[in-house]
């Protein structure tokens, strides 16, 4: 038991130090040997936690949505709300959450969009953790009180993963004071939502429905082949 504890603090030590110098340094301008000298942890055993700078980074990935995930539990638990007031309070929890580490996601954004790269929110590495992300849109979207027809439902958190996706990438570029325009640009983009999920069930609708759900169809093939 005492082994195993250790352990566990050397891998937190290791990740905190990894995060501290992300943000004063940089990820690309940071290694794993400086990683390592300022956590004063030799770096073959480093290298035994983590076998890069972007292991470092999944890890990040996957408690950044451990913390999301027992809040969103906690505030779904408590209350039932429109979609919109659901998605709403989703999306700012993540702003508040990556906040500090703004600056160093920044530089994270242009390997994160090349497909296969390792830190890639789309790419396989990360698989597991876009899972855990969809079963809190999934849980938002089945606890809601609005409306949605049933292939909707089942498909809409597939489409909601990728708005959110396109919506932190403007927010990690987003200079305004307090980030206002990420959450004008949030604001729109739900109501945007909300508005077609009013009329979505109706006859007139039908087209405009098979569209939607033939983009993300689209979307998540383009995923699963990465």
């Amino acid at each position: 038991m005492g082994s195993y504890k250790k352990s566990e603090q050397t891998k937190a030590t290791i990740m905190e130090t990894a995060l501290e110098l992300f943000r004063a340094e940089g990820f690309s301008e940071t290694t794993m040997r400086q990683i390592a000298q300022k956590a004063d942890i030799a770096l073959g055993t480093t290298y035994r936690y983590f076998k890069s700078k972007e292991e470092l980074v999944l890890e990040y990935y996957q408690k950044i949505q451990q913390d999301l995930f027992v809040q969103v539990n906690l505030e779904t638990e408590k209350k039932q709300t429109k979609l919109d007031v659901g998605l709403k309070e989703f999306f700012y929890l993540q702003f508040k959450l990556l906040e500090k580490d703004k600056n160093f996601l920044s530089a994270l954004v242009s390997a994160a969009a090349k497909p296969g790269d390792p830190v890639s929110p789309f790419g396989k590495e990360s698989r597991h953790i876009r899972k855990l992300h969809m079963e809190m849109l999934e849980k938002i979207v089945e606890n809601s009180k609005t409306k949605i027809h049933p292939k909707v439902k089942k498909e809409l958190p597939e489409l909601l993963w990728f708005l959110q996706m396109g919506l932190i990438f403007f927010w990690v570029h987003d200079k305004s004071n307090k980030s206002l325009k990420s959450i004008e640009m949030t604001d729109t983009t739900i109501e945007l939502i909300g508005t077609f999920l009013k009329i979505h069930n109706k006859p007139f609708a039908s087209g405009l429905r098979k569209s939607l759900l033939k983009i993300i169809k689209n979307l998540v093939s383009i995923v699963d082949e990465t």
